[in-house]
């Protein structure tokens, strides 16, 4: 443990740091960029650990970086006098480090006697001899890392000057332990040993602001005492009340330094004998009193220009830290360099050579009419961007240069009043990823100076940009896995036997042995049939028996889609292609890519999208909304109505194209009345199904009931059948199947008795309740051939008790005479 100078105490009072101060520690900001481009993350805190004593007082540093499995803080020690093997673990909820990470703010105690928080981690400091602590976030745009902690053996304050730059310095370490984390160290080391002839640059630059800040200050040392004669002058004269005008009207005194000649001091007057012998010497004295203004004038300047563009720096580097996208860079960058350069336009242009693009990712131009916005392309070779992307190097545009070039992107740029371009390519890992561009409306251009500083800037905004691209690939595969485990795990199944499509009769059989010959060709299924007869198994059937069979089956169902969300859901769409488009989103067909697409309800696709889905089944290849790129695919595609889709077509409702390209191979299934030999082992099927799952033991189903359960028309087919067995499930309390016979009634043309049915719609045209409630009764004691009571009676049928139905037959007067016949 080092023993702490005591130069750098600060107070509350402490005035703002002097232009070496503030150089000094700009010079360990650019020393610890240099660092992180040869060093992993703990070598570059220990050498930052080196750096920073001499500008602050701290005995010892350490990181926090939170581990999310156990919420703890692990806290590693940088100094090798306190290094441990393992990291000490703290409670998030009860550490600094963890109240830091939590609130994103510093957190300064300046003695931990004083401070009752964070009692049991301060005693275990203090154990170890130290009084005060000074922790800031680790934090990037994109997440929270940790903490960093500088600690001292007595009680120390840090004012706000120090707080700020140690602020800026978390964020550079924040960015270096990102890096770190993601990539791995070897490709870190080289992403940053390619800024070697930048850091050399800075380097030079370093040693001349030395070099500059030393004279600046020497000069106004040495012009102090002139300076303040100067202001002795001017009180006299103010005290007295002289008037210069009226003590000497018109006499000129050179004003010469020993650098700077031609410089004069100039009174004059309208009276031609205005001057007593004695003004000249007088005004002699009081020009060299104006030549200390004016020598006193260039090194007070050029020390302010220093400042201004080391300060813009800092910020320009602050916002490549925190920016969360391209945009906000872009933007903040252009206000900073606004007070070192006349700018107008500031833009970041992506270079796609594939496709021989250029397109404009993010752009700032306040004043823009609208001809050059976000997201426009251009041909590379079409616009200043590509051109100095192509040649790799910094080129300047004029006005001719631009009309010669001709195109409409040079046109534009034209038409918005620019005149000058500059273009600096983006150099990130041995790659260039496009181009920073910045133009003003002056025909002069840019300065020698304006062009180098932005050079500085260029390599940091490539690093910036192909962070922001990393990670949005990471976001973007992120974000498709996700939606595949979420959409595909409930469609897809490990295995799929015919044997799930239960049944036994002539019309199911010859389905399926329509499914075993069309499923190996990859041709378009068109599925026909009314709800509830299984087209998504007959569907899932064909992909298994496919050479598909080990890619994805990918459902969608078009009715359940609202009509404005039905495209991105199927073809996807691009960040920005509408207001709630805040990130890319992979649609249906990229998912089925090699795979199956069922498209449930095809015949409710409204008539806008189906050119577009036309063209995917004829060339495989659409584009996302808002997208301009083409994207192939090699889906197969299945479709299922329940629409007589050909009536569609004569009444203008679906396309006739895309009906013929759907029905390459239909499919039609049976209803469930046309096969009511399947019914009894589609009951059997669904009953041991439930009660397995209701833990209840069925052993037999009453005769009356299957026969009731074969009579019925089954309108909604399996899906009706199905829910019905479910509900007689739950009903039963025995080993026999109970079936609640009074909610069917048997509409097939031969009953028990032979009499010809009744249809509900009949019936509710033959009078008022009351009697349309008799003819009812009087229809199922036909039904049941008279008998009243019993599991075959009418009482059962209806669901009523038997004393009831004869208080009801007394009460509507039906006599037997009625329904015995």
């Amino acid at each position: 443990m080092q023993e702490v100078p005591d130069r750098h105490l600060e107070t509350a009072g402490a005035s703002h740091p002097s232009f070496d101060e503030f150089s000094r520690r700009y010079k360990v900001l650019l020393h610890a960029t240099d660092l992180a481009a040869r060093r992993g993350f703990p070598d570059l805190l220990q050498e930052l650990s080196q750096l920073l004593r001499e500008l602050f007082d701290f005995n010892f540093l350490n990181y926090a970086i939170r581990d999310e499995l156990s919420d703890l803080m692990q806290v590693r020690m940088v100094d090798e006098n306190l290094h441990a093997p393992d990291p000490v673990e703290f409670s998030t909820r009860e550490s600094p480090a963890g109240w830091v990470w939590s609130q994103q703010q510093p957190l300064v105690i300046s003695d931990s006697q004083l401070d009752d928080r964070f009692r049991p981690v301060l005693d275990l400091y203090a154990s170890r001899g130290f009084h005060s602590l000074v922790v800031l976030p680790i934090t990037t745009a994109r997440r929270r890392l940790g903490t960093i902690c500088f600690g001292s053996t007595k009680p120390t304050h840090y004012d706000d000057e120090v707080l700020y730059f140690l602020e800026r310095l978390a964020s550079l370490v924040g960015l270096a332990l990102e890096n770190s984390l993601s990539l791995d160290v070897p490709v870190i080391k080289q992403a940053l040993i390619s800024e070697e002839e930048r850091l050399r640059d800075l380097a030079a630059i370093r040693l001349q602001l030395s070099e500059r800040s030393a004279a600046a200050h020497e000069a106004l040392r040495r012009e102090q005492e002139q300076l303040e004669t100067v202001l002795e002058i001017q009180s006299a004269l103010a005290a007295s009340r002289l008037d210069l005008r009226q003590m000497f009207p018109s006499i000129t005194a050179p004003v010469r330094n020993a650098n700077q000649d031609g410089r004069d001091l100039h009174l004059g007057s309208e009276a031609e004998d205005g001057y007593p012998e004695t003004s000249p010497e007088l005004a002699r004295q009081e020009g060299g009193d104006t030549q200390v203004f004016l020598a006193n004038e260039h090194p007070q300047g050029e020390a302010h220009v220093e400042v201004e563009r080391l300060q813009t720096l800092l910020e320009i580097s602050r916002a490549l830290t925190l920016s969360a996208d391209s945009g906000a860079l872009v933007r903040d960058m252009s206000a900073s360099l606004r007070r070192l350069i006349a700018l107008d336009y500031t833009d970041l242009a992506l270079c796609d050579e594939s496709t021989d693009t250029v397109q404009i990712r993010a752009l700032d131009f306040p004043e823009g009419r609208g001809l050059i916005i976000p997201e426009t392309r251009a041909r590379i070779l079409e616009c200043p961007a590509g051109i100095a992307f192509r040649a790799q190097q910094t080129r300047i545009f004029n006005r001719g240069e631009l009309e010669r070039i001709g195109s409409d992107f040079a046109k534009n740029l034209l038409g918005e009043g620019l005149r000058s371009v500059c273009c600096l390519p983006l150099n990130s890992r041995g790659r260039i990823l496009g181009t920073l561009d910045v133009a003003n409306k002056k025909e002069s251009g840019f300065s020698g100076a304006e062009i180098e500083l932005l050079k500085q800037i260029a390599p940091q905004v490539a690093m910036a940009v192909d962070n922001f691209r990393v990670f949005d690939e990471i976001a973007s595969l992120k974000q498709k896995l996700a939606r595949e485990n979420i959409r595909l795990k409930p469609e897809t199944r490990p295995a799929f036997d015919l044997s799930d499509i239960v049944g036994q009769s002539v019309g199911l059989a010859s389905v399926l042995e329509q499914a075993k010959t069309v499923a190996p060709s990859g041709a378009t299924v068109l599925i026909l049939g009314e709800t509830g007869t299984g087209k998504e198994l007959i569907a899932r059937a064909i992909h298994k028996l496919s050479p598909r069979s080990s890619a994805n089956f990918v459902k969608l169902n078009c009715a359940a889609i609202p009509t404005g969300l039905l495209e991105s859901e199927l073809f996807g769409h691009e960040k920005g292609a509408f207001t709630s488009a805040v990130s890319q989103k992979v649609g249906r067909l990229e998912l089925a890519d090699k795979g199956t697409l069922f498209l449930d309800e095809v015949g409710e696709i409204p008539l806008e999208l189906q050119p577009k889905l036309l063209r995917v089944l004829q060339d495989q290849e659409f584009e996302r909304l808002g997208g301009t790129r083409t994207i192939r695919v090699n889906v197969r595609v299945l479709a299922a109505t329940n629409r007589d889709v050909s009536k569609a077509v004569a009444n203008h409702e679906f396309r006739s194209d895309l009906y013929y390209r759907l029905h390459v191979f239909p499919v039609r299934l049976p209803a469930l009345r046309q096969r009511r030999e399947d019914i009894p082992v589609l009951v059997h099927y669904f009953v041991q199904k439930f009660a397995r799952r209701m833990n209840k033991k069925i052993e037999s189903i009453p005769a009356e009931a299957m026969w009731a359960l074969e009579k019925w028309d089954w309108p909604g087919n399996i899906r009706e059948l199905e829910n019905f067995m479910e509900r007689c499930v739950i009903l039963t309390e025995g080993v026999s199947l109970r079936v609640p016979e009074g909610e069917l009634v048997a509409t097939s043309a031969g009953s028990a008795s032979g009499a010809a049915p009744t249809k509900p719609e009949m019936l509710g045209q033959q009078g008022t309740l009351e009697e349309l409630e008799r003819q009812y009764i009087v229809q199922v004691l036909r039904q049941a051939g008279g008998v009243v009571s019993g599991s075959r009676g009418a009482a059962a049928r209806l669901g009523m008790k038997r004393t009831t139905l004869q208080s009801k037959m007394q009460r509507l007067g039906i006599s037997r005479e009625e329904y015995a016949s």
